[in-house]
């Protein structure tokens, strides 16, 4: 696993066999389509940047699109966006992460939502 930029999560494929909170990951295609399955997710270092955020998290997070927009990209503070960063694994064994992931990767995009009305 990596790191990545915004919430966009790194895969290590393996079955779903721990009791730690799992997450699902859906994305929407394209605008005014429903939300598709993108991966089951479990967060894979030992401390969380904000304590116990993600066991906070909703169950079921959506990613609304990709950009390659400033907001998203600047890992630091000179556009005044602060994000939080996981490394998380795909704990689903559907094997669709890794191609999503490449696909960004080869675009140099990075996928964003909401929770809770605020971007992710």
């Amino acid at each position: 696993p990596s790191f990545l930029p915004s919430f966009l999560p790194s895969f290590v494929p393996q079955p779903a066999s721990s009791t730690m909170k799992q997450i699902e990951l859906r994305l929407i295609p394209a605008p005014g389509q429903k939300p598709e399955f993108l991966a089951t997710l479990e967060l894979v270092q030992k401390t969380d940047p904000i304590p116990n955020l993600w066991e906070h998290m909703p169950a079921v997070v959506v990613l609304e699109g990709y950009t390659r927009d400033a907001w998203a990209m600047d890992t630091n503070v000179t556009t005044g966006t602060s994000w939080n960063h996981w490394q998380v694994e795909s704990v689903d064994g559907r094997n669709k992460l890794p191609g999503f992931v490449k696909y960004l990767r080869d675009r140099q995009k990075t996928a964003y939502g909401r929770v809770g009305g605020a971007m992710m």
